[in-house]
């Protein structure tokens, strides 16, 4: 898997690039892209100054409003003299469904709107972060603002969750000034709680995890508790449950499993009893069914045969205490990197970076695992982590080696995934991480 590294800051506007003290540059890597104009052949603007003209594409800089004009208002109307009367007819708005990528490596968060019918990705445009490296991404309830764990930014707290409003017309984003909370050393996922009320950033260096508050009209963030984890836990993921209650956190330098308390009003994080999965190397992705029944941890210790594998736990919803249900399914030469669960909670998929896969199986009444037909479907190299879209028909994996983003196809009599051939190349070298969508 690919480590991350700070990017420079920059601008790049109509195709040009500018450096953070204003020198020139070359081309942008971006020019290409498609422009978010959907009709008409007004420009895009920024509330910045930067403008972005119809057909340009390329990568906004942050803080641009992104706003698209259009000489077409969606309404048809004629007009004559004489008996004929005046005709007046309205097209209803189309609403658009959102992707967001973090680009790691390019130091920006790509946007594309997504295809209701073909569930195919469009290139909107990409909006830096500070000169810093996006990691996780997250969206609040409402889904008016994106939330991006950064390290290495340029400007404010070198690690940090930056948010930006979202339009949604175009799909742009906006970044929100002064909306910075300062973190630890290396913020790498974020999680909203059910309730919307705080977002968790886990850091595997500090082994910590913050508790952020969101303020649900602005989008600003706050750090309002702090859990410290024994040394060495280097805190991996979390999920937490449907009532806001429980915080299972995975430790990938212990190995192990931690359960934590977690207050509504406050945001506060408590461990609860003792960590289980002790000195399992490379425990990191972990997931819970919408009900709360069960959590899923996958591992990719590399030292054992088959390598990779996922545990399941039983939930006891009141205490929040886990049940092991044993070792589900294990996957030859395969180090998982991501785990999800759909909404329907009938299946459960993991992306593993060493086969280039993305595992499928049907989640039993009893919690256990049983492996789909097809059990895999192939994607670009290191896909980091997989989301499914609104409908079910649709899944999106960023895959970092290639540079791509891979659109699987949903079965829908038994949630399989078919690898329909399409893949939407993202800038070389730009890494895609971390998915999020916006309905």
């Amino acid at each position: 898997m690919k480590k991350h590294h700070a990017v420079l800051c920059g601008l790049v506007v109509l195709g040009a690039a500018w450096g953070c003290n204003g020198g020139g540059g070359g081309a942008s890597s971006n020019a290409s892209t498609t422009s978010p104009v959907t009709s008409g052949t007004g420009p895009v603007t920024s509330g910045s100054g930067g403008v972005v003209t119809s057909g340009s594409g390329g990568v906004v800089a942050s803080g641009s409003i992104g706003r698209t004009t259009s000489s077409s208002t969606g309404s048809t109307t004629s007009s004559s003299t004489g008996s004929t009367t005046t005709a007046s007819t309205t097209t209803a708005p189309v609403t658009e469904r959102y992707l967001y990528v973090s680009n790691s490596y390019g130091g920006s968060i790509g946007a594309f709107s997504i295809d209701a019918t073909t569930g195919r990705l469009k290139k909107i445009a990409n909006f830096l972060c500070l000169g810093g490296s996006p990691n996780g991404l997250a969206t609040d309830k409402a889904q008016k603002f994106i939330f991006a764990a950064v390290t290495g930014a340029a400007t404010g707290p070198s690690s940090t969750v930056l948010t930006y409003s979202i339009d949604t017309t175009s799909g742009f984003l906006t970044l929100m000034a002064g909306a910075q909370p300062t973190l630890g050393t290396d913020p790498q996922h974020i999680v909203l709680d059910p309730t919307g009320a705080f977002l968790l950033v886990p850091d595997d260096q500090d082994d910590t995890i913050t508790s952020l508050s969101v303020d649900a009209k602005t989008g600003a963030l706050k750090v309002a508790a702090k859990l410290k984890l024994p040394t060495g836990t280097g805190v991996s993921r979390l999920v937490v449950s449907p009532d806001s209650k429980f915080v299972y956190v995975t430790g990938s330098g212990l190995g192990d499993l931690t359960t934590c308390s977690f207050e509504v009003g406050t945001g506060k994080l408590a461990v609860v009893g003792k960590p289980i999965l002790k000195n399992l190397k490379s425990v990191g992705p972990i997931a819970m069914d919408p009900k709360g029944q069960f959590v899923y941890v996958a591992t990719a210790d590399d030292t054992t045969t088959p390598p990779g594998a996922v545990y399941a736990y039983k939930r006891n919803a009141g205490t929040g205490a886990l049940t092991a249900l044993g070792k589900q399914v294990t996957y030859n030469k395969a180090l998982a990197q991501s785990i999800v669960v759909d909404a329907s909670g009938k299946n459960c998929y993991v992306a593993c970076d060493s086969t280039d896969y993305v595992y499928a199986y049907t989640i039993g009444t009893t919690g256990a695992l049983t492996a789909n037909t097809p059990s895999a479907a192939k994607t670009g190299q290191t896909p980091s982590s997989l989301v499914i879209d609104a409908t079910g028909k649709y899944a999106f994996a960023p895959c970092q080696n290639t540079d791509d983003l891979q659109m699987l196809t949903v079965d829908p009599a038994n949630g399989a995934l078919h690898d329909n051939g399409n893949r939407l190349k993202e800038t070389q070298g730009d890494a895609p991480t971390s998915l999020v969508l916006v309905k």
